[in-house]
């Protein structure tokens, strides 16, 4: 089995093969969502340890998945990305949730457990 199962989200085809292969490499199971009504219909029928989202999507926000993320999938660690110059922002940096700082500096594993939508 994987030793972690992701989504990852972007509204650009190259981007979002790019981070799938990238997760896959690392030995990952990647599902992939184009869009945010895609991701969100995605986290309610499966198990992902952590998500990855682009900052602008076609049909709304990858602030908008982490709101939804944080009511559905409490807990579950969920990066924001993005290609373009933008200012950090307060609402950002207020969904950022301490599960994902600790696994992210503390080593390369994923905590065990799956988040179900």
């Amino acid at each position: 089995a994987a030793p972690f199962h992701a989504l990852v989200v972007d509204d650009e085809p190259d981007i979002l093969e790019l981070l799938a292969l990238t997760l896959e490499r690392m030995g990952g199971k990647v599902a992939a969502a184009s869009s945010l009504a895609d991701a969100q219909r995605k986290l309610a029928g499966g198990e992902f340890d952590l998500c990855f989202s682009d900052m602008k999507l076609g049909d709304g926000s990858g602030l908008e998945l982490v709101r939804h993320v944080q009511k559905n999938c409490p807990g579950m660690p969920i990066a924001i990305i993005t290609s373009t110059s933008v200012k950090p922002a307060v609402p950002v940096v207020s969904f950022i949730r301490t599960p994902a700082s600790r696994w992210y500096r503390s080593s390369a594993s994923i905590p065990a457990g799956r988040w179900r939508g």
